[in-house]
């Protein structure tokens, strides 16, 4: 992500907006495992770069909406392309069972972490 200009936190960011589409902060703070205070970080540097805009939730005041730019989609696309070098570097020396099974796994620790946050959530 280096040769974008971002860090891989700012690159996940425009990869969830792009995937889920405009978030609260809270919500995109969630998807990314980030404080509210690391992600007005992060979002203070995608913002000044035009990559994301926030505004005021008309439904809520208290709350800010993020989505991405055209600008951020753009880059997004380089961020997907970094993102598909870097797994087929790492992942070269693996043969396709192999690969198979990384997958599964992986999303297999998805779920488990995802299913750790939604019962944190719940009171």
């Amino acid at each position: 992500m280096e040769p974008l200009g971002l860090l891989p936190r700012e690159g996940a960011a425009l990869l969830v907006l792009r995937s889920h589409g405009e978030l609260t902060q809270a919500r995109l703070g969630h998807h990314l495992g980030v404080d509210a205070n690391t992600l007005v970080m992060i979002l203070k540097k995608l913002e000044s770069r035009g990559l994301v805009e926030r505004r005021r939730d008309p439904v809520d005041r208290r709350r800010h909406l993020v989505g991405i730019t055209v600008e951020g989609d753009d880059l997004r696309s380089q961020v997907d392309a970094a993102v598909e070098q870097v797994e087929a570097r790492l992942l070269r020396r693996l043969d396709e069972d192999e690969m198979v099974t990384l997958r599964e796994l992986l999303f297999l620790v998805d779920d488990v972490v995802g299913r750790h946050r939604r019962l944190a959530e719940d009171p």
